[in-house]
Protein backbone atom coordinates (compact mmCIF):
# COMPACT_ATOMS: atom_id res chain seq x y z
CA UNK A 1 0.00 0.00 0.00
CA UNK A 2 1.64 3.28 -1.43
CA UNK A 3 1.30 6.22 1.50
CA UNK A 4 1.42 9.85 0.58
CA UNK A 5 1.12 12.72 3.42
CA UNK A 6 -2.47 14.03 3.70
CA UNK A 7 -3.79 10.66 2.78
CA UNK A 8 -6.71 9.21 5.25
CA UNK A 9 -6.17 5.79 6.75
CA UNK A 10 -8.05 3.19 8.85
CA UNK A 11 -5.91 1.80 11.35
CA UNK A 12 -7.08 -1.23 13.27
CA UNK A 13 -6.97 0.50 17.11
CA UNK A 14 -7.50 3.93 16.06
CA UNK A 15 -10.20 3.77 13.31
CA UNK A 16 -9.78 6.93 10.55
CA UNK A 17 -7.26 9.63 10.36
CA UNK A 18 -5.08 11.42 8.81
CA UNK A 19 -1.26 10.21 7.75
CA UNK A 20 1.07 12.76 8.65
CA UNK A 21 4.52 11.18 7.56
CA UNK A 22 7.27 8.42 8.78
CA UNK A 23 8.97 8.27 11.74
CA UNK A 24 12.87 9.31 11.00
CA UNK A 25 14.04 6.70 13.44
CA UNK A 26 11.88 3.71 12.89
CA UNK A 27 10.63 2.96 9.03
CA UNK A 28 8.01 0.86 10.69
CA UNK A 29 6.24 3.93 12.37
CA UNK A 30 4.28 6.14 10.82
CA UNK A 31 2.91 9.73 12.47
CA UNK A 32 -0.79 9.99 12.34
CA UNK A 33 -3.29 12.75 13.15
CA UNK A 34 -5.99 12.07 15.10
CA UNK A 35 -7.17 14.99 16.47
CA UNK A 36 -7.33 18.24 17.85
CA UNK A 37 -7.65 19.13 21.67
CA UNK A 38 -8.24 22.76 21.81
CA UNK A 39 -5.20 24.56 19.88
CA UNK A 40 -2.77 21.33 20.48
CA UNK A 41 -2.89 18.60 17.24
CA UNK A 42 -2.26 14.80 18.62
CA UNK A 43 -0.29 13.40 16.21
CA UNK A 44 0.45 9.77 17.24
CA UNK A 45 3.26 7.40 16.39
CA UNK A 46 2.18 3.95 15.43
CA UNK A 47 3.17 0.79 14.03
CA UNK A 48 3.08 1.16 9.91
CA UNK A 49 1.26 -2.57 10.23
CA UNK A 50 -1.87 -1.87 12.15
CA UNK A 51 -2.85 0.65 8.72
CA UNK A 52 -5.96 -1.69 7.48
CA UNK A 53 -5.92 1.13 4.20
CA UNK A 54 -5.43 4.55 2.58
CA UNK A 55 -7.40 6.70 0.43
CA UNK A 56 -7.38 10.18 -0.79
CA UNK A 57 -11.28 10.00 0.04
CA UNK A 58 -12.14 9.09 3.45
CA UNK A 59 -15.41 7.81 2.02
CA UNK A 60 -13.74 4.90 0.65
CA UNK A 61 -12.75 3.95 4.29
CA UNK A 62 -16.19 3.90 5.65
CA UNK A 63 -17.56 0.23 6.32
CA UNK A 64 -20.82 -0.84 7.12
CA UNK A 65 -21.65 -0.35 10.67
CA UNK A 66 -19.15 2.67 11.45
CA UNK A 67 -21.32 5.59 12.63
CA UNK A 68 -21.24 8.82 10.26
CA UNK A 69 -22.64 11.82 11.40
CA UNK A 70 -23.72 9.97 14.40
CA UNK A 71 -26.02 7.43 12.35
CA UNK A 72 -25.02 3.78 11.68
CA UNK A 73 -23.73 2.70 8.19
CA UNK A 74 -26.02 0.09 6.67
CA UNK A 75 -24.20 0.09 3.35
CA UNK A 76 -21.90 1.57 1.08
CA UNK A 77 -22.63 1.96 -2.49
CA UNK A 78 -21.56 3.52 -5.53
CA UNK A 79 -23.31 5.24 -9.01
CA UNK A 80 -22.47 6.95 -11.90
CA UNK A 81 -23.00 10.69 -11.36
CA UNK A 82 -24.07 12.16 -14.79
CA UNK A 83 -23.67 15.54 -13.72
CA UNK A 84 -19.22 14.84 -12.77
CA UNK A 85 -18.79 12.17 -14.89
CA UNK A 86 -17.40 9.85 -12.25
CA UNK A 87 -18.51 6.99 -10.10
CA UNK A 88 -19.27 8.54 -6.68
CA UNK A 89 -19.61 6.27 -3.07
CA UNK A 90 -22.11 7.10 -0.99
CA UNK A 91 -22.79 5.79 2.28
CA UNK A 92 -26.42 4.69 3.25
CA UNK A 93 -27.71 5.42 6.99
CA UNK A 94 -31.26 4.98 8.28
CA UNK A 95 -32.27 7.99 10.32
CA UNK A 96 -35.52 7.35 12.17
CA UNK A 97 -37.00 5.15 9.17
CA UNK A 98 -35.90 8.20 7.04
CA UNK A 99 -33.37 6.90 3.89
CA UNK A 100 -30.56 9.13 3.77
CA UNK A 101 -27.06 8.68 1.89
CA UNK A 102 -24.26 10.70 2.79
CA UNK A 103 -21.74 12.00 0.19
CA UNK A 104 -18.22 12.85 1.14
CA UNK A 105 -18.81 16.66 1.31
CA UNK A 106 -21.53 15.20 4.06
CA UNK A 107 -18.86 13.75 6.33
CA UNK A 108 -18.48 15.83 9.31
CA UNK A 109 -17.48 12.95 12.24
CA UNK A 110 -16.47 8.81 12.09
CA UNK A 111 -16.62 6.73 14.95
CA UNK A 112 -15.57 3.25 13.36
CA UNK A 113 -17.06 -0.09 14.38
CA UNK A 114 -14.52 -1.18 16.07
CA UNK A 115 -13.77 1.86 18.23
CA UNK A 116 -17.67 2.03 18.82
CA UNK A 117 -17.47 -1.44 20.54
CA UNK A 118 -14.19 -0.66 22.73
CA UNK A 119 -16.33 1.97 23.60
CA UNK A 120 -19.07 0.39 24.93
CA UNK A 121 -20.25 -0.95 27.84
CA UNK A 122 -21.85 -4.47 28.24
CA UNK A 123 -24.65 -4.76 30.44
CA UNK A 124 -24.37 -7.65 33.16
CA UNK A 125 -20.46 -8.09 33.06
Amino acid sequence: MKLEVGMYVRTKNRGIAKFRGWNAYDENKVAIHTHNEGDVEITPVIDKSTIIKASDNIIDLIEEGDYVNGFRVDEIGEYHSIKTDKIETYAKVNCSKLLNCLYEEDIETIVTKEQFESMSYKVGE
